[in-house]
């Protein structure tokens, strides 16, 4: 009976053994996951932020040439309104009259 005993005190020491050693590898999974989550956390964040940037970069470049093609445009507009007032202000000094006489 004491051999039994002592066989079965074996094998609940192999079993313990065993079993702290699983939860030891568990632990040391449980370790290396949660560390490849934080790189990918970490990259998905620095390839997220530099996008955002690139965005960013990209819309203010398009601002400014959208703006410099309006002023383009502003300013040629100007110029044609200036060269037609130029060509036409006799006959729109005139009309101004016309209609202040009117009045």
């Amino acid at each position: 009976m004491e051999r039994i005993a002592e066989k079965l005190s074996e094998i609940e020491m192999t079993a313990r053994s065993i079993v702290d050693g699983a939860q030891e590898q568990k632990h040391q999974m449980e370790m290396k996951m949660q560390k490849q989550r934080d790189t990918f956390d970490a990259d998905m964040e620095k390839e997220t932020n530099e996008k955002i940037l690139k965005i960013q970069s990209d819309l203010a470049t398009n601002m400014e040439n959208l703006l410099k093609k309006q002023e383009e445009q502003n300013n040629n507009e100007i110029e044609v309104l200036k060269q037609d007032f130029k060509e036409h202000r006799s006959e729109y000094a005139r009309q101004i009259l016309e209609r202040v006489i009117k009045v």
